[in-house]
Formats: C-alpha cells, sequence, structure tokens
C-alpha cells in the first residue's frame, strides 16, 4: 500500500505497545486517565488479533512509512 501522506511504499509489520494493554485515542493532548472521572471523546484502541494469554501484549497488524513517521493500523 502506498503512504497517504507522501505516496512512498509503505512496509507492514506489527505496532507492539510498551506497558500498556491497549492503546487510546483521544481528541486532545494530556487528557490524564482518572478512575473516577469519565473520560470524554476516548476510544480505546484493542488489537483485532487474539492475544494467547492475558499475560501476551496485545499486537497491532501495521504499515509503516519511515520516510514521513506515518503508521496505520486497524483497531477492534
Amino acid at each position: 500500500m502506498n503512504c497517504p501522506k507522501c505516496g512512498r511504499e509503505m512496509e507492514s509489520g506489527w505496532m507492539i505497545p510498551y506497558k500498556n494493554c491497549f492503546l487510546e485515542w483521544a481528541p486532545g493532548r494530556w487528557l490524564i486517565q482518572i478512575p473516577f472521572f469519565p473520560r470524554k471523546g476516548r476510544v480505546a484502541l484493542r488489537s483485532p488479533e487474539p492475544r494467547d494469554t492475558a499475560f501476551n501484549f496485545p499486537e497491532y497488524p501495521a504499515l509503516i512509512c519511515q520516510s514521513c513517521k506515518t503508521v496505520l493500523f486497524q483497531y477492534q
């Protein structure tokens, strides 16, 4: 697939979170997670790939363009 930003060929691979079990998208920066308050506008980005155990970090099939630093991935 070609990069939607620069048009170069993208490489396929996997995006793997470092410490969290899933990623979150938020409409703004610095929206901290406080357990007692709702997180408006956030979307949990869970991997479409099943995990073998609860101890495995989820992996997201992803395409990367190293030229313009763009990553595309699917979530559930």
